[in-house]
């Protein structure tokens, strides 16, 4: 029997709206197959960066949220690669929104260590180090007029464990070791946190116990790099 032609046109309409990604929506760049598709030049990068904390602050002795957004394509970025004591490179890699609204404080930061192409990679501080070199979030927070400052940093730190890591997609390359030239190579990371997770400012209790946030929901930290090393 053979099709009616109303049937077919639906048909074949339903396969190319399944294509693009289903109906009324395009696709994602940062699930295509082309890493950074819109970035043409280095330090370039296409991100959705959603985090929401909870946080205690024991000197105003308040609670306060914590939020950071960052979405689309931004050439506000830092991208690097740094010789480890191992004999590797780590990739360390800062993004912030390339149209900052006044007053938005978000920015996201992290290091990738024995970064070598696609894998997953435990976000931590080694000892000595200082604290906030595995992950660091820096957002608008909802103080209190008066107690405190209206944005917060807060990173993983050498005392606590952490159980963030970054997973690198198929297709991510190396950095290059060329000390002759600069490469450009493209990176596609998702971070990814457990929801309760703990982040703190820049202080390591039990010294000074500063500020600590968790995770209310499970972030969103994802990235196509556009990088030159």
């Amino acid at each position: 029997m053979n099709m009616p032609i109303r049937s077919m046109l639906s048909t074949a309409l339903l396969v190319s709206l399944a294509a693009c990604g289903g109906s009324g929506s395009s696709r994602d760049p940062l699930q295509g197959a082309t890493i950074a598709p819109n970035c043409s030049a280095a330090n370039c990068a296409e991100v959705e960066v959603s985090v929401d904390l909870e946080c205690w602050d024991p000197v105003w002795e308040t609670d306060f949220d914590m939020t950071t957004r960052i979405s689309g394509r931004t050439t506000e970025v830092d991208c690097w690669g740094e010789e480890n004591g191992a004999g590797g490179l780590d990739l360390g890699v800062g993004i912030a929104p390339e149209n900052r609204v006044k007053g938005d404080a978000s920015e996201a930061w992290f290091r990738i260590r024995g970064y070598a192409g696609p894998g997953t990679y435990p976000l931590v501080n080694l000892d000595g180090e200082g604290d906030h070199h595995g992950l660091k979030i820096i957002g608008n927070a909802s103080r209190p007029e008066g107690q405190g400052n209206q944005d917060q940093a807060v990173g993983t730190t050498s005392c606590r464990s952490s159980g963030c890591v970054a997973k690198v997609a198929e297709g991510s390359e190396p950095i290059p070791n060329d000390p002759m030239a600069t490469h450009e190579f493209r990176v596609r990371v998702e971070i990814e946190c457990p929801a309760g997770d703990e982040l703190t400012d820049m202080y390591c209790p039990p010294d000074d116990p500063g500020v600590s946030c968790s995770f209310s929901a499970k972030p969103t930290l994802r990235f196509d790099l556009l990088c030159a090393g």
